[in-house]
């Protein structure tokens, strides 16, 4: 909290992963907010709860940032868990903001189909979240001799 009377909140926009790596205990807030390739912004909350933020246009200071040691106590697996989900949900379909996952699929779903009809390969699905997927399947291959 920046301001305790005026309620002002200071935070940033952080990657996934280091979101992920807090809400598990595995990572200091500090090291988050000193990352300065994305800005700071300021908020605050209407009296509908609504947050409204705005770039924050001040000096940067380490006053702006928590202090050492910061850690959540309560752990959050699940929300992390989920968080995770997501990121290889964008990766392999790409996020709204880019196309590139997407491209990458119907590159995959050509390929797929060229060695089905072409070489009579064998589909056998999209196994990316599969236990103990693998990229060699040693039981059908060696079910195949």
């Amino acid at each position: 909290m920046l301001d305790e009377e005026d309620l002002k909140y200071i935070g940033k926009k952080v990657n996934a992963e280091d979101v992920s790596l807090f809400l598990e205990g595995q990572m200091d807030l500090k090291p988050i907010y000193e990352n300065r390739e994305t800005n700071f912004y300021i908020g605050t909350f209407t009296e509908n709860s609504e947050f409204i933020a705005a770039l924050y246009q001040g000096k940067y200071s380490e006053d702006l940032l928590p202090d050492d040691g910061l850690m959540l106590v309560s752990k959050e697996m699940e929300l992390a868990a989920n968080i995770k989900k997501e990121i290889i949900n964008r990766m392999i379909n790409g996020s709204s903001k880019s196309n590139v996952g997407k491209l990458e699929r119907e590159t995959q779903n050509r390929i797929v189909e060229l060695f089905q009809s072409e070489l009579k390969y064998r589909y056998l699905g999209k196994w990316e979240d599969r236990d103990e997927n693998s990229n060699l399947e040693t039981s059908i291959l060696k079910s195949g001799f």
